[in-house]
């Protein structure tokens, strides 16, 4: 059976990663005690962001950011066309500022002025979280025995080095640092020192065999792993058009990145190495008989379609069957198996070991939709094997996996 293990930040936690929470407060603690802004109006204006900013989370602090930009920028646009069209001085709004240098001093501009002094201040916020997220999402020392023993025991219940990820840290190749595995992610060694290039050639299918000894003790036999970043990676980054997989994160211009923004819905995946990641993906998917998903939250739209695509071909020799394993969603937070399934539908208790408890949230249309609640630490791991046990026993009572026969 081929497994697949596709990892959201709920997975890395545990190794001292931030939850978006932990981001926003980063960020709040940086516009508020490190960033230089032009004046007290521009640092009142970024500090309410953060502060009205209720739902702790980076992917909508940032949408806000740039819903206001684009307020911004249109309001721009209107206020040049009256001034072009009609110089009267009523267009010309003028405004009392301080300046945070001066702060006795009042000085005037007019309403362009401020617009344009707003917008930087949007652009400083974003640049702010871009920052913190290169900095907090490198494992840090402390955390590099939790990674490896964490990982061990995963890889032991799954039998799975097929490892798909939206998360940008380095918590799995610092896994397969410590344990001494090749990665097979698109990138080759170059003569540019301890950075790789992509290189297309890396990203084909019949790179990808991963081979285990017979009896499944993993004791040495495994060549590499198999990962798989959607959403790209703070180790990544553009030089002269070339993407590189570099050691770690320095400084480097917001244009240089190969990361998607963390934006709620759409996302785009139409430049740089995206399209062949998600080429990618889509065929992996195309081989997966059980997709292991933890802490994801299914906000990306296109991957919520493509799982929703593959779990629907149940009339094939190779249906696919999902399990999650993460906490149950904070209100007002919406449960994103519910969002995949498309139904408010409760899930039905299917089968319990001890304090294990298989959950089915499948329709008819998604017939095998299982989730397993609770945080990804050493306990989970530990529970795994009974997990998949019972989702053996279940998925086996329908003898042609027809639907139907549900």
């Amino acid at each position: 059976m081929e497994t697949v293990l596709f990892l959201g930040a709920g997975a890395s936690v545990f190794a001292g990663m931030p939850t978006t929470k932990d981001l926003v407060n980063d960020v709040l603690h940086r516009v508020i005690r490190q960033e230089r802004w032009d004046s007290s109006m521009a640092a009142s204006l970024a500090r309410n962001i953060v502060r009205d900013h209720s739902k702790k989370d980076v992917e909508v602090l940032y949408q806000t950011i740039h819903h206001m930009m684009d307020a911004e920028e249109l309001h721009r646009e209107a206020m040049k066309h009256k001034m072009d069209g009609d110089n009267h001085p009523a267009w010309r709004r003028e405004i009392l500022t301080t300046s945070r240098s001066h702060p006795d001093v009042k000085t005037k501009k007019d309403e362009t002025e401020d617009i344009n002094e707003n917008i930087k201040t949007l652009e400083s916020l974003e640049v702010a979280i871009r920052n913190t997220l290169l900095d907090r999402l490198m494992v840090k020392p402390d955390y590099i025995r939790a990674v490896a023993e964490q990982y061990d025991e995963l890889f032991k219940q799954t039998k799975s080095y097929t490892m798909v990820t939206t998360n940008y840290d380095n918590v799995l190749e610092t896994y397969c640092e410590q344990v001494g595995l090749g990665i097979i992610n698109g990138f080759k060694t170059s003569h540019l020192g301890n950075r790789r290039i992509w290189d297309t050639d890396a990203w084909n299918d019949d790179e990808y065999q991963v081979e285990y000894d017979p009896d499944g003790s993993m004791d040495g036999y495994l060549i590499k792993m198999r990962l798989v970043k959607l959403h790209g990676s703070i180790t990544w980054q553009k030089d002269n058009g070339t993407v590189l997989e570099i050691g770690s994160p320095g400084l480097r211009a917001s244009t240089d990145d190969v990361m998607i923004p963390p934006t709620l819905g759409e996302k785009s995946y139409d430049k740089d190495i995206f399209p062949e990641l998600l080429r990618g993906f889509e065929a992996i998917l195309a081989k997966t008989d059980l997709l292991i998903v933890v802490g994801f939250s299914f906000r990306d739209p296109k991957i919520t379609r493509m799982l929703q695509d593959r779990l629907r071909r149940t009339d094939g020799n190779r249906p696919m069957r999902l399990l999650y394993i993460g906490p149950e969603p904070e209100d007002p937070e919406p449960d994103g198996l519910k969002v995949l399934v498309d139904s408010d539908d409760e899930p039905r208790e299917e089968r319990v070991y001890g304090k294990c408890v298989l959950w089915n949230y499948s329709r008819a249309e998604l017939p095998y939709v299982y989730a397993y609640r609770g945080k990804f630490d050493r306990d989970t791991t530990k529970s795994l094997k009974f997990v998949l046990e019972a989702m053996d026993e279940v998925c086996g009572r329908a003898s042609d996996l027809n639907p139907v026969s549900r």
